[in-house]
């Protein structure tokens, strides 16, 4: 599966290698032959197949719809519905900047080993559908990067989002190798993850319940009674808060979140050296909201 994995990467760079050609030329045509010659290109590793490719005038956003990859050596592909680039940097040895979205990807239930049963017993069938997208912006000369998005979305189940800024981070060529041994020189700034249910929660429900022999409706009031006594022994605020916050979303499950925002940045390094988490919340000023 990792193999597959790292093939499909290099099948999707090739793919947006092409794409750039279609933003700097203006032209549908143009944007599609260049990508034809990188798919031809990587006919040895890959059989890629595509329906379409459009070139939004205005946006000057590219579309290539209804992909098909095949590595080969491999009987298993993947199917994305549309890959859409809204800005990307190739004329950087390393990327600057970066905005894509990948709709409608499918994985086969089977695809995920021992967890495929759970996910069957939560009432997915056959495969789930991902939507992915990434955004971000680094700047060499202050060496820091804005992860403005990472997104990882399924449809029936929900929405997660992470956003990201840091600095002290050298992301020239010559330096990547260095970077895995430095990492910890990294400064955070801040980090926000949300999570925005699509009806996973009510499954999770439903499943328990089938298996205790309950209702959807009972399980959840088990769940609240049981944070209520939590949060009744709790002494420390922010854990209390914490469990109220859940409590809300398991009570009406729309939009969990968590937000990072240290009073001044800092570096990865001092994270390792945390024993206690009651340190950790206070040195990242950790929040939680539903």
């Amino acid at each position: 599966m990792k193999k597959f994995g790292f093939r499909l990467v290099i099948v999707l760079v090739f793919i947006l290698g092409g794409t750039y050609w279609g933003f700097k030329l203006y032209a549908e045509k143009t944007t599609k032959e260049q990508i034809d010659n990188n798919i031809a290109a990587i006919a040895p590793y890959a059989t890629v197949k595509y329906k379409a490719v459009h070139v939004d005038p205005l946006t000057m956003d590219v579309t290539i719809s209804n992909l098909t990859i095949a590595p080969v050596d491999s009987e298993q592909k993947i199917k994305i519905n549309a890959i859409i680039v809204c800005d990307i940097d190739l004329e950087s040895e390393i990327p600057t900047f970066l905005d894509i979205v990948f709709e409608g990807l499918e994985m086969p239930i089977e695809n995920f080993g021992k967890n495929a049963k759970v996910l069957e017993e939560l009432g997915y069938k056959d495969k789930i559908i991902f939507n992915l997208a990434l955004a971000y912006h680094y700047a060499q000369e202050k060496q820091t990067i804005n992860i403005k998005k990472i997104k990882i979305g399924a449809d029936q189940i929900g929405d997660l989002e992470l956003s990201l800024q840091l600095s002290n981070l050298d992301l020239k060529s010559d330096k990547l190798v260095s970077l895995l041994f430095s990492y910890q020189q990294i400064m955070l700034h801040s980090a926000t993850i949300n999570y925005h249910d699509d009806s996973l929660m009510e499954k999770i429900f439903q499943a328990t319940a089938k298996k205790e022999k309950s209702t959807p409706e009972q399980i959840k009031k088990q769940a609240i009674q049981a944070i209520d006594q939590a949060i009744s022994t709790e002494i420390e605020q922010f854990t209390r808060h914490a469990l109220q916050q859940i409590k809300n979303f398991i009570n009406t499950p729309e939009q969990l979140s968590l937000s990072i925002a240290p009073i001044k940045p800092l570096p990865l390094s001092r994270l390792r050296e945390i024993k206690e988490p009651k340190e950790i919340i206070g040195l990242l000023n950790v929040t939680i909201e539903s």
